[in-house]
């Protein structure tokens, strides 16, 4: 994406902030937003909207986004609706803030989603992850202290906005992002940990059909490799079949059944994780399986 290119941001809820932001930080100009909302109603508070041409109100859609080289898609935004389509046959980028950074993060990934608790669990993670590598002193200089330290964040649907933190993060970055369907539809890339939560069925007023639902949220593990992981609630059958998408290694967390992973037997839970060769935040992310399967 070159500075002179012409770029969409479409809604312009928290995810366009975001991107707009991001954009006119980098130094990037030829920037138009779309929103439904008129002009004047528009939250433009600690905005920087000089250069920034706006399209606004009911007919906002009414050209097209044709000509547009990027579009940044909000979430709110189907995927599939005939402007986007036409603007990607077209030649148009459809992206989004997440996707973006996704394409672009260095560090350690840990991608949460499922029909409910995806935001507690994202949550519970970050707080287990934030004990196991606490902020050392600014001051330390100690070389072998700062090689031990980890940067944590929360970002995705909580937290802090993706783009606003990428910036900050380097290949010694952890990032918890908690994923909805609407924001794994058209992702390429997977985080490095997958975990999946209770997957049934929701949303069918934006999605198409069932099947459109589960396929979206299979993006989260889709584009993993070997040395990635998914860690999968055994109890819902849907859910289970994420195990079979990609080359990744499993872990299973259970209350009915004794899985490779974290399951209750006579009132207890059990963790049988041994990852040698896998990300050493296995041993952190299992905390979380003790957790869910708690509250299952």
């Amino acid at each position: 994406m070159n500075k002179d290119e012409k770029i969409a941001v479409l809604g312009f809820g928290v995810e366009g902030k975001d991107v707009l932001n991001y954009l006119k930080k980098h130094g990037f100009e030829n920037i138009t937003v779309l929103d439904k909302k008129n002009r004047n109603e528009l939250d433009l508070k600690g905005i920087d909207a000089s250069g920034i041409k706006f399209i606004t109100g009911k007919d906002y859609l009414k050209n097209g986004l044709a000509g547009f080289g990027v579009i940044f898609r909000s979430p709110g935004f189907y995927r599939y609706i005939p402007e986007i389509i036409k603007a990607e046959k077209g030649g148009s980028e459809i992206t989004s803030n997440i996707k973006y950074f996704l394409e672009n993060y260095k560090g350690l990934s840990i991608g949460v989603t499922g029909t409910k608790g995806k935001g507690t669990t994202s949550t519970l993670i970050y707080e287990i992850l934030r004990q196991v590598y606490p902020k050392q002193s600014r001051s330390a200089q100690d070389k072998s202290l700062k090689k031990s330290n980890r940067e944590i964040y929360l970002t995705g649907n909580i937290g802090s906005p993706p783009l606003s933190i990428l910036d900050s993060t380097d290949s010694n970055s952890i990032v918890i992002l908690e994923l909805s369907s609407f924001q794994l539809i058209d992702l390429n890339n997977s985080p490095n940990i997958a975990v999946v939560l209770n997957v049934t069925s929701d949303h069918m007023d934006w999605h198409k059909n069932q099947k459109e639902y589960v396929d979206a949220k299979k993006n989260i593990v889709r584009f993993q490799n070997k040395d990635d992981l998914k860690v999968i609630n055994y109890d819902y059958g849907t859910s289970k079949s994420f195990a079979d998408t990609s080359l990744s290694m499993n872990y299973f967390f259970s209350k009915e059944k004794r899985v490779q992973g974290v399951y209750v037997k006579d009132g207890k839970i059990i963790t049988s994780i041994h990852p040698a060769g896998v990300h050493s935040v296995t041993h952190e992310v299992s905390g979380f399986e003790i957790g869910s399967v708690d509250k299952l």
